[in-house]
């Protein structure tokens, strides 16, 4: 294990430090859009085209890849993703905006998948999964980070545009540097949407679910902490919180979710989850110590929604079709992630910032009554037969080929749906 990090440490620092600049940049343009006087319900769309990108691109970035190589289209996209950071603080339109939000969107999903295809490349069976965790670690951590990165300069000005600009640019220096050989081409996504909702509806509505919480945090969240008058330190602290509980809370749960019925993990998740952002709604903003411990605690339940739905939804498929079954689950959480933000940007320019936390609320106790039903109702799992939970986020089909083989040695039957 120790050896294969040390092979792959380019790509994990290459990822690392353009996940800081993508994690300000989502962050400054939440709070800069604010500053500009958009409407809520404006600055929700401009943020969901991000994720709108996020799936056009799987479906694009796979033949780019195929005609021009791997380290050639890594390049390309970085450096339009870089050029785009700073297009936003030249520009200040919101239809351009748009149209660049959904560019990054597209690059990044390109940029995940040749990170990932190179860590499956490197990664044997045995350990593919650890990888794979690792690699997640990092992507959250530094996302965590880049939220603290706002302090380094005015929101109003260009520089932290370009700071951001330039994280893009130096995440560019150890791929083109490696020494690793190219990886094999990227597969497409083949769709079938109704047999996966057939298998598992719970897994499906889980990943839904994920998506647009997920989406609607990241892009909404730092301009509710600014309307809840927390100064940028808070804003970062709100946000940084949020996504550490992800990054400390999704394995031990995981872990816990490997030893019994997942959907009684799912049930309790989602409903602490709901009950963390009720208790965030009445925090005053001079506790915002207090707001913090209530997000990581979120932030650790609301991403894990995701893994626990793609392993509950493995555990009802044939080893041969992981791989496509958690690319369409991926597909599904893309569309509530596309979804999401312009659906609570309305909610909050209408009813108020506190509209975001009532969303997670609601959201979270429909899916937990849900994930109820389907616990004491649904076709039980017997303990030899269920997967291994991987911590994953939202990420590429390409990840779900490497997680999926892991998976893949319990070698398990196809069993009835969980309904």
């Amino acid at each position: 294990m120790q050896k294969t990090l040390y092979t792959i440490s380019s790509l994990l620092l290459s990822i690392a430090i353009l996940l800081a600049g993508n994690g300000l940049l989502g962050t400054l343009l939440s709070l800069r859009g604010a500053r500009e006087a958009y409407s809520d319900s404006t600055i929700g769309v401009v943020m969901s085209l991000y994720y709108a990108g996020f799936m056009v691109g799987t479906f694009l970035c796979p033949n780019l890849i195929r005609r021009v190589g791997h380290i050639r289209t890594f390049t390309v996209m970085a450096a339009v993703a870089s050029t785009s950071a700073i297009v936003y603080g030249l520009w200040i339109n919101p239809w351009l905006w748009a149209a660049t939000r959904l560019l990054t969107g597209i690059c990044m999903v390109g940029i995940y998948m040749i990170i990932e295809s190179w860590l499956n490349e490197q990664s044997s069976n045995a350990i593919r999964g650890r990888v794979f965790a690792s690699y997640m670690l990092v992507m959250l951590v530094f996302l965590a980070l880049g939220q603290f990165l706002i302090l380094a300069g005015e929101i109003t000005t260009l520089t932290l545009f370009a700071l951001s600009a330039g994280l893009f640019s130096l995440g560019l220096v150890p791929v083109a540097l490696t020494r690793l050989p190219e990886p094999a081409p990227i597969s497409k996504i083949d769709l079938d949407l109704i047999k996966l909702f057939r298998t598992s509806p719970l897994g499906c509505a889980g990943s839904l679910a994920a998506g647009l919480m997920g989406s609607a945090f990241w892009a909404l969240g730092p301009l509710f902490a600014q309307k809840n008058n927390l100064s940028e330190l808070g804003i970062a602290c709100f946000m940084g919180a949020t996504i550490l509980g992800g990054a400390c809370l999704q394995y031990p749960i995981g872990i816990w979710s490997d030893k019994t019925d997942r959907r009684r993990i799912l049930t309790y998740v989602t409903f602490i989850s709901a009950a963390a952002a009720v208790f965030a709604m009445f925090i005053p903003p001079d506790k915002p110590y207090l707001l913090a411990l209530c997000m990581f605690v979120y932030g650790g339940t609301m991403f894990s929604i995701y893994p626990l739905s793609v392993a509950h939804t493995n555990d009802y498929t044939e080893a041969s079709e992981l791989v496509a079954t958690s690319s369409n689950l991926l597909l599904i959480n893309g569309t509530g992630a596309a979804v999401g933000p312009m659906l609570v940007g309305v909610l909050m320019q209408y009813l108020g910032h506190h509209s975001l936390l009532a969303a997670f609320v609601v959201t979270g106790l429909a899916l937990s009554f849900y994930s109820l039903q389907q616990w004491h109702f649904g076709a039980k799992i017997a303990e030899e037969d269920k997967t291994v939970f991987v911590p994953i986020t939202r990420t590429t089909q390409v990840a779900m080929e490497g997680i999926a083989p892991v998976e893949a040695e319990t070698d398990h039957p196809g069993r009835a749906p969980d309904q």
